[in-house]
């Protein structure tokens, strides 16, 4: 997972969960910077009287219970700057394929993420998202 200061409220419950819930720690691991740290469910209401009000309704915290509001959640590898996380994902990749290491192609950028996925699941993927109606349910 690439995670960083903008990763924030589901993305960190998402980043908690699979990270606390591995059972190899090789097959799930984030690089990138610190998240955002909001560890908080908030909704927004109007009061009679025309105003807003924010309602803090839930407390996010790790399996462990640690609260991460305003911290944020450390990455596995901390980067330093925004070309590293290709060579790393792609020495992963290959370790978790149990394939021997290799060079990441020269010229490869940021960009290419799609291509080097679909170069190690072996499969191409649609690019576009299709939305599927269900039939309705008779109740």
């Amino acid at each position: 997972m690439l995670i960083d200061e903008g990763s924030a409220s589901a993305a960190e419950m998402l980043t908690t969960g699979l990270k606390d819930n591995r059972s190899d720690p090789d097959h799930v691991f984030s690089m990138g910077d610190t998240t955002y740290g909001k560890a908080r469910g908030q909704i927004l209401g109007s009061t009679p009287a025309g105003g807003i009000v924010r309602i803090t309704f839930m407390t996010m915290t790790t399996k462990n219970g640690v609260d991460y509001n305003q911290v944020g959640l450390p990455p596995d590898t901390l980067l330093n700057n925004d070309s590293d996380w290709l060579d790393i994902a792609w020495q992963r990749a290959h370790a978790m394929a149990g394939l021997p290491r290799a060079k990441l192609p020269a010229g490869s950028h940021a960009h290419d993420a799609i291509a080097l996925n679909r170069r190690l699941l072996g499969a191409p993927r649609p690019e576009r998202l299709h939305w599927v109606t269900l039939p309705a349910q008779d109740n």
